[in-house]
């Protein structure tokens, strides 16, 4: 009988404890939970909320009007590794030494040098703030080989972005349930958790309900080709228009190997071809965009004011703008189609109230971590080059880094023996080429204000703006340089 009581009253005591720590749970924290979705490969003016003809984003829309969007957000890079590296660490990509030369980690025509180990990553300072972190990844370039598996408490990279020859990828579908799962399992601290999905990236294979939607009955030369990369990297324009190898081409080589190159003659590609690229390019961000929208009402209906949203891409993509598809294009780009990234950021109002629903001044994607451990109350690690956003979203008289509204943002990269830089300085911006063993240095200038599209180059024509902007550009690549770390 004793015995009984006993274990009646531990029982109780059991209970009370549980019903204790649940509310405390459920009692308004001290930090927000964060969730930061990157849908890789999405370039932002063919975001609906962005001005885009088509219907491509409803619930990414739907975002924006609860939240705060920024027009004219830049990333660091225009492919995975460097942009990844920089988002999380606060860094540029030449501040982390993730520029050459150095042994990369695969022999990728990109030099893939992997981030160090000694860089404290967003994951890890939101740790070190009583924060339990969980990253789900589905690229290659954000393994941990790569170094990014650092600073969460779970990490997963599923990688398989294509599974089966004809299927639709399946990036989002492979690690939600585990995703949901981890989010509702610990109420009694706040969440970061980073979702990343390959939906969007080639072979743009979205299911066919949604290709219909936006290729209709297209019947052309690429109907039945997979459009891979070796595939992919062959489209080029010349003066008799756009042309393809279906077989691939060896040219494009990086690790596994690249297809044999075809002794047939390249096909001929019309403007309906085109279009159908972009058209499945589309039909895989509405695909995309129907899972974003699951994830956001997830996250609303377990913590409706305690969750701050962030929906963001780390690159854009090439559909035949400067002459060719992908990203990773030889010769390497800066052009907008590929750094000119959707960034969208929804805070419940209890932490912060915004201004303006939309912010046109250029910021960039190194931004983010500031931004993010500001709202988190968390402190800043030392060394980190971006600006928090907080002071721009809430209107501040002096926002940090916004002088008068003006701020010069940049972005670099390196593959196949060049090294690009770019600066923009409001609407104008410049992208230098550096000087390589079979090519001299080049210099390009653009007008965005008036020529978003970079088809005007007017270096000969505005010369004092290439020398206003060269100084910029020069100053922050000796300032990053002398920052740099090896892995």
């Amino acid at each position: 009988m004793k015995r009984t009581k006993l274990t009646l009253a531990a029982a109780l005591a059991l209970n009370l404890l549980q019903a204790a720590a649940f509310a405390a749970g459920d009692a308004a924290p001290a930090r927000p939970n964060i969730l930061m979705i990157v849908i890789d490969t999405l370039r932002a003016d063919h975001v609906s909320a962005y001005g885009y003809k088509r219907p491509t984003t409803p619930n990414i829309d739907k975002l924006s009007r609860s939240g705060v969007l920024f027009r004219s957000a830049c990333s660091q890079s225009n492919w995975t590794l460097l942009s990844f590296a920089s988002f999380l660490t606060g860094k540029y990509p030449r501040a982390l030494g993730m520029l050459g030369p150095g042994k990369g980690v695969s022999g990728f025509d990109y030099p893939d040098l992997p981030l160090g180990r000694n860089e404290i990553t967003l994951p890890e300072a939101l740790k070190k703030a009583g924060y339990r972190t969980a990253g789900f990844f589905t690229g290659r370039f954000n393994g941990p080989d790569y170094g990014f598996d650092h600073g969460f408490d779970l990490y997963r990279n599923y990688r398989n972005r294509s599974s089966d020859r004809g299927s639709p990828v399946k990036s989002f579908p492979a690690f939600l349930p585990e995703a949901y799962k981890w989010m509702a399992a610990d109420r009694t601290k706040p969440f970061f958790l980073l979702l990343h999905s390959s939906e969007l990236h080639r072979p743009y294979r979205a299911p066919e309900s949604f290709v219909k939607k936006y290729a209709g009955d297209y019947k052309g030369a690429l109907a039945s080709t997979w459009l891979s990369r070796d595939v992919l990297s062959t489209i080029r324009k010349d003066g008799g228009g756009w042309s393809f190898s279906p077989e691939g081409s060896a040219e494009h080589g990086g690790p596994g190997g690249a297809q044999p190159a075809s002794n047939k003659p390249p096909m001929r590609l019309g403007p309906a071809d085109m279009e159908y690229i972009a058209a499945r390019y589309d039909a895989s961000l509405d695909y995309a965009d129907k899972f974003v929208g699951e994830i956001i009402e997830r996250a609303r209906k377990s913590a409706p004011e305690d969750t701050v949203i962030v929906v963001m891409a780390d690159h854009g993509e090439g559909l035949g703008d400067h002459g060719g598809v992908l990203h990773c294009t030889n010769p390497p780009r800066l052009y907008q189609e590929l750094v000119h990234v959707p960034l969208i950021i929804s805070i419940p109002g209890k932490w912060l109230k915004a201004a303006a629903p939309v912010i046109d001044q250029p910021v960039e994607l190194v931004d983010l971590m500031p931004t993010l451990l500001d709202l988190a109350k968390a402190p800043r690690t030392p060394g980190i080059s971006g600006k928090s956003l907080v002071g721009l979203i809430s209107g501040a008289q002096s926002s940090e880094g916004f002088s008068g509204g003006v701020r010069p943002v940049f972005s670099e990269t390196q593959g196949y023996g060049l090294t690009l830089r770019s600066v923009r300085e409001k609407d104008w911006k410049l992208i230098f080429t550096e000087k390589s063993k079979d090519a001299p240095a080049k210099t390009e200038l653009y007008d965005l204000g008036t020529d978003p599209s970079e088809q005007n180059d007017l270096t000969s024509r505005k010369p004092e703006m290439v020398e206003a902007l060269r100084p910029l550009l020069e100053a922050w690549t000796v300032e990053n340089d002398k920052e740099k770390k090896l892995p």
